[in-house]
């Protein structure tokens, strides 16, 4: 019984002290925020964005077996899906497009010419919840911005396949004008 009463003791200790640390909202006068990645920023409503139309498309595998017995991998190209993602100029954006992360990392932005360089990472997502991802690549972009009044479309043209660690392909990314179609408008994550 002693054991009890010094165990439901140390739990209302436990539980005081959480208390104490305790923040009101809207009073973080006393944590110190520091710099993070985290941090929400609010932005200045002029702040540019640009339409980068993608086109995705995953291979699935398959098993063949031919007439011998003998079965082999092979990857099918499945349908192509029409991106156009909304991102901002200055800063990188995450997109999650179905099983596929894709962030946007601006590399170069030159006012005078409007041409604009951006750098493009694929994951590939897994899981039940698609907790998990995987690395597959990335692919540069560069073109001019074409547009007005801060929203801009790269115009620009280029294709990539990434493969696995095995060689056998994954995804054939499209960009610019190839994958220009009635799309879906991905926008950024806040």
């Amino acid at each position: 019984m002693g054991q009890f009463v010094r165990a439901l003791g140390l739990s209302a200790i436990l539980l005081a002290t959480r208390a104490l640390f305790a923040v009101e909202p809207g009073n973080l006068s006393t944590i110190q925020t520091g710099e993070s990645s985290l941090t929400t920023v609010s932005e200045p409503k002029d702040v540019a964005r640009v339409r980068i139309p993608l086109r995705l498309t995953r291979f699935e595998p398959i098993v063949v077996q031919n007439a011998q017995g003998t079965r082999r991998m092979e990857y099918k190209a499945m349908a192509p899906v029409s991106y156009t993602l909304r991102a901002t100029i200055n800063r990188s954006n995450h997109f999650y497009l179905a099983d596929w992360h894709i962030e946007t990392i601006p590399m170069k932005w030159e006012k005078e010419t409007r041409n604009w360089q951006v750098e493009i990472k694929v994951y590939k997502r897994y899981g039940q919840e698609q907790e998990l991802e995987e690395f597959i690549g990335t692919h540069a972009l560069r073109g001019r911005l074409i547009g007005e009044d801060r929203l801009f479309t790269l115009e620009t043209q280029s294709r990539q396949q990434f493969n696995n660690k095995r060689g056998s392909p994954v995804l054939l990314l499209e960009s610019g004008s190839i994958a220009v179609e009635k799309g879906n408008v991905a926008r950024r994550t806040p």
